[in-house]
């Protein structure tokens, strides 16, 4: 990607919805380096109470955002809080899970990463309708 764009530096926007968010967010904070933005939609942020039961490595803690980005330091620190784009969009309809927005949102503001989070209402349900509404609202706020 960055041969075809003819710049060694280019980094790219990730995006992703539900599970596709969380995919997303590990991507981007892990290697801020490559991405510059992330539009993260109806997504949740910590693998451990849903699918880890209880199960624990370094594998695990160093792909779960909601347990290495508190104690994350360093230049990949410092290109969060600098030099990205953070967009973090949920509704409160049937099978949304706005308490996970909210907690990576406290995370990010604990850490001084600069990120919009924005809830919608109880009408927005977990269904890729809303996400095509969520990623064009996202895109026409980021400037795209």
């Amino acid at each position: 990607m960055r041969e075809e764009a003819g710049s060694a530096d280019v980094r790219i926007a990730v995006a992703g919805a539900s599970f596709g968010a969380f995919h997303a967010s590990n991507a981007f904070f892990r290697r801020p380096d490559l991405f510059d933005t992330l539009v993260s939609m109806s997504g949740f942020f910590d693998l451990a109470p849903n699918f880890l039961r209880g199960y624990s490595d370094d594998d695990c803690y160093y792909n779960n955002p909601a347990w290495y980005l508190p104690r994350l330091e360093g230049k990949y620190l410092d290109r969060l809080r600098d030099d990205t784009a953070i967009y973090l969009v949920t509704g409160r309809g049937p099978y949304e899970m706005p308490d996970s927005s909210f907690g990576l949102s406290s995370i990010l503001s604990s850490k001084g990463i600069p990120h919009t989070l924005d809830i919608w209402g109880t009408d927005v349900t977990h269904e890729p309708v809303w996400w095509r509404k969520m990623l064009a609202h996202a895109a026409e706020k980021l400037g795209w």
